[in-house]
């Protein structure tokens, strides 16, 4: 007669990805946080930019060719109707015509400094995130072997 306790179990051991994060310990909480805060603004920032860096075909022709058809109010409408990040600065550049040029640029490059900044609002954390991130995953190694060690 075979005795239960000494068989055997030939079922091969199965690891989800969930199962593994799980051995993982309390340190793979703030990790998958980290992952989820990261996941989101990857996402938001993806979405903003692709909106802001959309704009109609030709557009800085036709705010040419309104231009030369001397209608400036005309340019700074269609300009304006533009949600991209170039409409805007171009409306900038616009609603000052008549001042000195040296002023119309210092204008634009302030408002391409806003629409820049704007595009890289929470882009910061990405940067901390990367490196707190590794940080806890050597704190999780670290204190796993020193549960092995005491295990053993």
């Amino acid at each position: 007669m075979v005795n239960t306790f000494t068989q055997i179990n030939n079922q091969p051991e199965t690891l989800s990805i969930l199962s593994l994060v799980m051995k993982g310990g309390i340190v793979m909480v703030p990790i998958l946080l980290l992952w989820v805060v990261t996941t989101y603004i990857f996402i938001e920032r993806y979405l903003y930019l692709t909106q802001k860096t959309k704009r109609p075909k030709d557009f800085v022709g036709n705010i040419i060719r309104i231009m030369r058809e001397s209608d400036i109010h005309a340019a700074a409408v269609y300009a304006d109707r533009d949600t991209s990040s170039t409409g805007k600065i171009i409306t900038t550049g616009l609603q000052f015509i008549g001042k000195p040029i040296k002023e119309i640029e210092a204008l634009m490059e302030s408002g391409a400094n806003l629409e820049a900044s704007e595009m890289e609002k929470n882009t910061g954390y990405l940067g901390i995130i990367a490196g707190v991130a590794p940080m806890l995953g050597f704190i999780g190694t670290i204190s796993g072997i020193i549960h092995i060690f005491y295990s053993i």
